[in-house]
């Protein structure tokens, strides 16, 4: 019979380069989202570049995705490893700060 500790991944244990590499990619690529859409909601500049090449919504997506993609494989090469509840921390931590930021600029600027 198997039990859920049996199965159960352990904050202490250690997780590959590559989920390390990705999961801090993830955690920039998050903030990077949410600074460029500040800069580009008070930049006109910006975000009609932006629309010059599609809809700004598209194009700013596709930044951040090469975001991810680039420094997720540039980390993952790093060899790397993390624990997991330390991943973890980051992702959580930046998620919730990236959400921060956008509710708060958006509170103050309107």
């Amino acid at each position: 019979m198997t039990t859920t500790t049996d199965t159960a991944v352990h904050d202490d244990e250690m997780v590959n380069a590559k989920i390390t590499g990705y999961g801090k990619a993830y955690s920039i690529a998050v903030i990077f989202n949410a600074l460029l859409l500040m800069l580009k909601e008070s930049v006109p500049g910006v975000q009609d570049f932006m629309k010059s090449l599609g809809h700004h919504w598209i194009t700013h997506g596709a930044f951040v995705l090469i975001v991810f993609v680039g420094l997720g494989m540039y980390f993952s090469k790093s060899g790397k490893e993390m624990s997991g509840s330390g991943l973890v921390s980051w992702i959580v931590g930046s998620t919730i700060l990236g959400g921060l930021m956008i509710v708060g600029w958006f509170v103050i600027v309107g």
